[in-house]
C-alpha cells in the first residue's frame, strides 16, 4: 500500500536525522563545561523534535498511522535515553505514563504521538475542513468557503457547520 511505503520512509528520514542529532550532540564527545549539551539537546526534543510527526498524524486517519507514531516514539525514547540517561522503555507502567505528562503535571512534557494520533486528527480534520464550506453566523453573516461546491455539499451538507442556538 502506497501510504504505509510513504511512511516508512518518512520514519526512516526522521531516524536518520535523529541519529545525525544524536551524534553531533553526543554528550560524551562535547564535554565543554560553557556548552551544555544536555539541556540544549533535552530543549530540543521538548520544543521542537517531539513534534516532528505530527504533520502525518494530522493529516492521514489514525489506523493509517499506528505504525509510522509508534515507530516514532521509538526514536523520541532513543534521543531522550541520550539527553538524560534513562531508558524510558525499561520504566514501570506507571512512570512511562507518569513522564508522558505536562510538567506543569510533574512529567517530563513529552507526549506519545501514538497517543495523540487521534486527536491529531481531529484537530486537522476541523482545521481543513470547516474553512472548505459556506459558514453562516448566528448574526446571519455568511463567510465564504473555500471550496463550497456541490460535491463538497453533498458530502457534508450544506449547514454543517452553520452557528446557530442549538448547534457548534
Amino acid at each position: 500500500d502506497y501510504v504505509k511505503s510513504f511512511l516508512k520512509k518518512k520514519i526512516n528520514e526522521i531516524k536518520d536525522d535523529f541519529n545525525l542529532i544524536k551524534e553531533r550532540m553526543n554528550v560524551n564527545k562535547i564535554t565543554s563545561p560553557v556548552l551544555p549539551i544536555r539541556q540544549c539537546l533535552w530543549q530540543l526534543i521538548l520544543r521542537c523534535l517531539q513534534f516532528k510527526g505530527n504533520y502525518w498524524a494530522r493529516h492521514l486517519p489514525p489506523a493509517q498511522t499506528e505504525d509510522f507514531c509508534k515507530s516514532f516514539d521509538q526514536e523520541i525514547n532513543s534521543l531522550i535515553k541520550e539527553a538524560i540517561e534513562i531508558d524510558p522503555d525499561n520504566l514501570t507502567p506507571f512512570s512511562q505514563q507518569r513522564i508522558r505528562l505536562p510538567i506543569v503535571k510533574q512529567g517530563i512534557g513529552v507526549r506519545e504521538l501514538n497517543s495523540r494520533r487521534h486527536s491529531e486528527f481531529i484537530g486537522g480534520f476541523q482545521q481543513g475542513v470547516v474553512p472548505i464550506l459556506n459558514i453562516t453566523t448566528e448574526e446571519g453573516i455568511t463567510r465564504k468557503g473555500r471550496l463550497h461546491t456541490p460535491t463538497m455539499i453533498e458530502i457534508f451538507g450544506e449547514s454543517l457547520f452553520n452557528c446557530d442556538k442549538n448547534n457548534y
